[in-house]
Parts: C-alpha cells; sequence; structure tokens
C-alpha cells in the first residue's frame, strides 16, 4: 500500500471518530483530550500485542488495531496542532552559524583589547623615550643610572605580559632604535 493510500485509509478512520461523537455510549467525546488519547493508544497497543503474537502477515486484526491508533494521532494533531519535523542537518547549520557568530564577537573583542594594550605600550614607550632623552641630557648622569633606569622600565613591560619582541618593534617602528 503506499503511502497516500495510508493516509486515505487514517482519514476514513478519522471521519468514523467524528460520526462516533454522536453516539452516547462512544468513548470518543467532543473533550476527548490528550491524556484520553495516550490512554486509548495505550489499550489499542496491548490489544495489538496480544493480537500480533498469534497471527501472520499481513496481520489483518492487529492493522486494524493500528488505524485505530492513527487515527487518534491524526485527531490530536487536528486538536493540539502537530510539530514539524526539524531536520537535524538544518538544526546542525544553525548551531555552526551561532557558534561561528560568537567566535566572530569572541575575536572583535580579543582584536580591541590587542588594540588597548598596544595603545598602552605606546604611551609607555614614549614616556620611556621621554625619560631617556631627558636622563641623556642632564648633566653628570652617568651611562650606568641611565642602564638601570630602563632596565626597571623594562622590568615593568615585562608585567604587563607584553613580549621584549613586541616591544622591541615598536621601539623600532617609533623611534628608529
Amino acid at each position: 500500500m503506499k503511502r497516500k493510500e495510508v493516509y486515505t485509509v487514517l482519514d476514513g478512520e478519522r471521519d468514523y471518530q467524528e460520526r462516533g461523537k454522536e453516539n452516547e455510549k462512544s468513548h470518543i467525546t467532543e473533550d476527548f483530550n490528550l491524556g484520553d488519547a495516550g490512554f486509548a493508544m495505550q489499550k489499542l497497543l496491548n490489544e495489538l500485542n496480544e493480537t500480533w503474537y498469534s497471527e501472520k502477515a499481513p496481520y489483518p486484526k492487529s492493522m486494524h488495531l493500528v488505524r485505530k491508533i492513527g487515527g487518534i494521532c491524526v485527531a490530536m494533531g487536528e486538536k493540539y496542532d502537530m510539530p514539524e519535523r526539524i531536520d537535524m542537518t538544518q538544526e546542525a547549520k544553525e548551531f555552526v552559524r551561532d557558534v561561528k557568530e560568537k567566535a566572530e564577537g569572541a575575536k572583535k573583542e580579543v582584536d580591541e583589547a590587542v588594540g588597548k594594550a598596544s595603545e598602552k605600550v605606546k604611551e609607555w614607550a614614549d614616556k620611556a623615550a621621554f625619560e631617556y632623552r631627558a636622563m641623556s641630557q642632564r648633566a653628570g648622569k652617568k651611562a650606568t643610572d641611565i642602564d638601570k633606569q630602563v632596565d626597571e622600565f623594562m622590568e615593568q613591560v615585562d608585567k604587563t605580559g607584553i613580549s621584549r619582541e613586541t616591544f622591541n618593534w615598536l621601539k623600532k617602528k617609533y623611534f628608529g632604535q
């Protein structure tokens, strides 16, 4: 049986169920809710298990019960809406897109932090250059005193986490040294 034919059979089962609402003896009533449906399907599944065990393919009595269960499923979809199947591939694509967006945001934050750090290093380098010139112009200063102050400054640079290579690159770029 093709899928469209199965849907046609289920549609006929739904019509039958709807007509049964008019029958006072029917357990399918206007207020037949999801809990009622779960109970009814469980009862039918229990019957299905017992019937199937004693039948052989194509399982005519068992399939009669499957049709009823399918009709109840359709009824619940009509009453409470049926969520569409989400393609896991699409879900994975959305996840990857979200991760990429977060990574791009993090990269921007890192770039901004590096930019701020570079500005701070430039400030320190400018200050060091000014102090270096001032020291070298002072009368009576010895070269060892200047070297000591440069070493102290380099210790402060080291505490910032900026590598000496980066500092030397900045020094060369801004002071040609």
